[in-house]
């Protein structure tokens, strides 16, 4: 008698948000969520749409000179199944200048990572457009494209997307200002601002 050999199932079922058949590739939207607790902040990145702890984060320009003003690591959960993720990324970044003394011009890094726990490794980052706003408040959402080269995943390792503010001002004072938003929720939306969902589109390789 013949026995057919059947390919074991895999132990965890990917529930994707689409394919690209062509690439083989399978998408996931991962959200920026602020949690707070006793201990501080954390940011994360997660599937759920959850109600972030701040809305958006605000952060006031204090000098002429160009600065870094925010450095937020999104965290993912740690893999329970090694995964390899490539291909291009989608980043929807909803986001604001306020200015009422003078032109105040910034812009955003994002950078993906692995993290191991003690080893920060970065894989692919892509900068935003630069905007400004003299003297009105405006509303504005960025739609960036990240080519991420294939980078396989160890169960346990996590995959990071770090977001930093640059930003300058001229005749700044407390009422300048940049918003970044990360509400998964979509709270405070209007005018210009048309979402406040900070979200990536992630691909992963189909095995």
């Amino acid at each position: 008698m013949v026995l057919e050999k059947f390919r074991k199932s895999p132990e965890v079922l990917p529930i994707y948000n689409y394919i690209d058949v062509v690439n083989g590739l399978g998408y996931i939207t991962f959200y920026a969520v602020v949690t707070k607790d006793s201990s501080g902040q954390d940011e994360i990145l997660t599937p759920n749409v959850l109600w972030s702890n701040d809305i958006f984060t605000s952060k006031i320009c204090d000098q002429d000179a160009l600065k870094q003003y925010v450095d937020y690591d999104w965290d993912a959960s740690p893999f329970s199944v090694p995964k390899s993720i490539k291909g291009v990324m989608d980043i929807q970044l909803p986001w604001n200048a306020i200015s009422a003394l003078g032109v105040e011009t910034g812009y955003v890094v994002f950078k993906v990572r692995k993290w191991d726990g003690a080893t920060e490794t970065e894989i692919a980052s892509v900068q935003s457009e630069t905007i400004d706003n003299s003297p009105t408040v405006t509303g504005k959402v960025s739609l960036l494209k990240l080519d991420i080269p294939e980078t396989h995943f160890k169960k346990g390792e996590i995959l990071r997307i770090t977001q930093e503010l640059w930003m300058t001002s001229s005749g700044f004072g407390s009422a300048d200002a940049f918003h970044l938003y990360h509400d998964p929720k979509d709270r405070l939306a209007s005018g210009d601002l048309y979402t406040t969902i900070l979200k990536f589109n992630i691909p992963f390789k189909i095995n």
